[in-house]
């Protein structure tokens, strides 16, 4: 960091040596400098590296993965779509999720299989969702219609309403646009304790139902989702999700 001759400046110093050895003692200070904060930053490194060496060791030795993620059959409110030209979030998603009409009160009904892809069991203690990020857009389309309810759930989350949320945030803001706002990352799990924990042996696939209940009433109509779950080794979160409710 220093490219200096120190034996060039000791010489210097016998012949001036005052002035020239204070100037010596002083290269001689920051080159000991230099190399303490080299060091540190040396050391800094590693354990930033080997941080992440460890949180990449933990998430990986979860095992458990998301195989499948579809709307559940019985629920006549939702669609997969395949043309995401249209999504304005910075996450690409793998899935995309949309109400077939213009409808209110809707819930939201997921099939969802995961499996234990390690050689040690796993025991699965929580399930849920994990709210990324949503958006707010005006959209003109008239009156919306009744959702069709029905019943088919295994598990049921009763989500937050992050509507009237962000509508109380965005009005205490000056100049905010209550209506028509977003992306915003949340980065919210919203989950349910299971009260039979489900024990799962290598390879085993465990299949379920969630509900997300009053869906469409209680969050924006354009978000991004992520399955999530808990087991005895760490959480699992989903490849993200679009949804969007008109």
């Amino acid at each position: 960091m220093f490219p200096l001759d120190l034996e060039k400046l000791l010489v210097r110093a016998r012949k001036k040596p005052v002035r020239t050895s204070l100037a010596v003692t002083a290269v001689v200070i920051l080159v000991g400098l230099s190399a303490v904060y080299t060091g540190f930053l040396g050391q800094k490194g590693k354990q930033l590296a080997s941080q992440e060496k460890s949180a990449e060791k933990e998430i990986t030795s979860i095992h458990l993965s998301f195989v499948k993620i579809s709307i559940d059959k019985a629920d006549l409110n939702w669609i997969e779509i395949h043309d995401q030209s249209g999504s304005f979030f910075s996450i690409i998603p793998s899935q995309y999720f949309r109400l077939r009409e213009f409808v209110f009160d809707a819930n939201l009904s997921l099939d969802i299989t995961v499996m234990n892809v390690g050689e040690q069991p796993l025991i699965l203690t929580a399930l849920g969702v994990e709210i990324v990020s949503v958006a707010q857009r005006i959209y003109l389309y008239g009156m919306p219609k009744a959702a069709k309810i029905y019943m088919s759930e295994s598990y049921v989350i009763e989500l937050p309403d992050i509507r009237q949320r962000m509508k109380e945030k965005l009005a205490s803001e000056a100049e905010a646009q209550v209506y028509d706002y977003g992306p915003i990352d949340l980065h919210e799990v919203v989950f349910t304790l299971l009260e039979e924990p489900v024990y799962l042996e290598a390879k085993a696939a465990y299949r379920y139902v969630l509900l997300l209940s009053q869906y469409q009433m209680r969050m924006p109509n354009h978000a991004v989702l992520r399955l999530w779950a808990k087991t005895n080794k760490g959480e699992l979160r989903s490849e993200a999700i679009e949804m969007f409710t008109w």
